[in-house]
């Protein structure tokens, strides 16, 4: 069964016909007003709004009160009940020029806003569904909610998805010729798991940064802060690094290892083969300013060395997505202050596992055989990719590659080449070498990946 037809679409008939150049000629503003009356499982379409002119929209949730839009579009606003309690509120906008190709976009953090992204394949001419699951750093619908653990865990990101598609089917009168999956971090960790549980879903997954090793890697970030200080106020702890210093620590790293690996480029493109010796940063008597205490190298050094043993672990606070999570999905108690904050707090999460948010082991095996391609980036080394898979080396190369970006932070920036249509609107171009949407990564829209 082919991923257009698996599930039932309702059509809207409208007039339209295909051009030479990819694109419908067909009344945008009856086809946007056709939608409002849609009927789809589970779902109430609550706005579809054609947008003829370059415009900014008011969009939902924490990050940004205003999305741009940059050329004609149907902009399309759904709620999805996905059980008895929770709903995905999610938006589809669909160009007036468009090439057959369909779009789901990631995540970050512990929530479910990324209007940032929205440009980025708006430029490229294909319609994309976002989930979004719950203010970007606020866990607090997660409390006592499993339902709403696993929505955002991978339910919700599939049944966009689906809906997504059935949106497209209406609009232009035809199904998607391909459909792909881009986000990173918490959206690389998606993408991962619809390969994994929804195969079907996407013809090609870009998954950035994946955060598959998840309750590990919030638990390790947690550990971190304690080392410096937290559950403390910032600057209270003898261990705490103030930000300024940090500049410091930065210029040290990159004075020891940046020449390591041939070339002096503020770029070090293999971490494993630095061995950082932050004592040498140590405060002395002739050496009182931009130095550190002999807290502060200790800090630095556990930051370094694994999270092992019986350690209880940088901002010198816990907060973020470490608090969001381990407050509403482990602890379920919002009242623990992190103080002994520990090894066994993140062996209980790995027993809990909420939503199977980490992914301990993964079979890429149905997601292969329907013929699907998977690219991976990440920043220097692959720290956080899916841990296992049932294809062994030799058989990866037709379907998945991993690319690591030395010089690129978290998903994006940094001073390495890491812009090439991942994130924020940057290198959007419709070519298929300057693209990871459309380039050699996703195999050209056929052959490996």
């Amino acid at each position: 069964m082919s991923r257009r037809d698996k599930h039932s679409v309702a059509i809207v008939p409208l007039f339209l016909s295909l051009v030479l150049d990819g694109t419908f000629a067909f009344d945008h503003v009856a086809a946007s007003a056709s939608l409002k009356t849609l009927s789809l499982a589970n779902t109430t379409v609550l706005s579809s709004t054609n947008l003829p002119e370059p415009v900014a929209v008011q969009t939902r949730g924490a990050c940004d009160q205003w999305g741009w839009v940059s050329d004609p579009i149907c902009r399309v606003q759904v709620n999805i009940r996905t059980s008895a309690t929770p709903s995905v509120y999610a938006e589809a906008w669909l160009p007036d020029t468009w090439y057959g190709r369909i779009v789901g976009l990631g995540n970050g953090g512990v929530g479910g806003y990324m209007y940032p992204l929205l440009c980025l394949p708006h430029s490229l001419a294909l319609p994309r569904s976002p989930p979004t699951t719950g203010d970007i750093y606020t866990g607090q619908y997660f409390l006592n909610n499993p339902d709403v653990i696993k929505d955002f865990s991978y339910s919700a990101t599939h049944l966009q998805t689906v809906i997504g598609k059935q949106l497209v089917q209406a609009y232009y009168g035809r199904p998607h010729d391909k459909s792909y999956f881009l986000g990173c971090s918490t959206g690389g960790r998606q993408g991962t798991q619809a390969a994994f549980k929804c195969p079907e879903d996407f013809d090609g997954i870009v998954a950035g940064a994946p955060g598959t090793d998840w309750n590990h890697l919030l638990g390790w970030w947690g550990g971190m802060e304690c080392e410096f200080g937290a559950p403390k106020t910032p600057g209270s702890s003898v261990s705490y690094i103030l930000r300024e210093l940090w500049d410091v620590v930065e210029a040290e790293v990159l004075n020891q290892c940046d020449a390591l690996d041939g070339a002096k480029d503020g770029i070090i493109t293999e971490p494993d083969d630095c061995n950082f010796r932050p004592e040498v940063l140590f405060c002395s008597s002739t050496k009182t300013e931009k130095c550190l205490s002999q807290s502060q190298v200790n800090a630095l050094k556990k930051a370094y060395a694994p999270l092992a043993g019986d350690s209880n672990g940088i901002t010198g606070i816990i907060e973020g997505s470490t608090l969001e999570w381990y407050l509403n999905t482990v602890f379920n108690n919002t009242s623990y202050n992190f103080s002994d904050f520990g090894l066994p707090h993140i062996a209980l999460a790995d027993m809990i596992n909420p939503g199977d948010a980490a992914m301990f082991s993964g079979d890429f095996s149905a997601f292969k055989n329907c013929g699907g391609k998977f690219v991976t980036y990440h920043r220097d080394q692959a720290t956080l990719s899916a841990r296992t898979t049932s294809s062994n080396l030799s058989t990866l190369d037709t379907f998945y590659r991993l690319f690591l970006v030395p010089g690129m932070q978290h998903c994006n920036s940094g001073p390495g080449s890491w812009a090439f249509g991942q994130s924020q609107g940057l290198n959007v171009v419709n070519a298929s070498t300057r693209n990871v949407l459309g380039g050699r990564g996703l195999g050209r829209e056929g052959g490996s990946a």
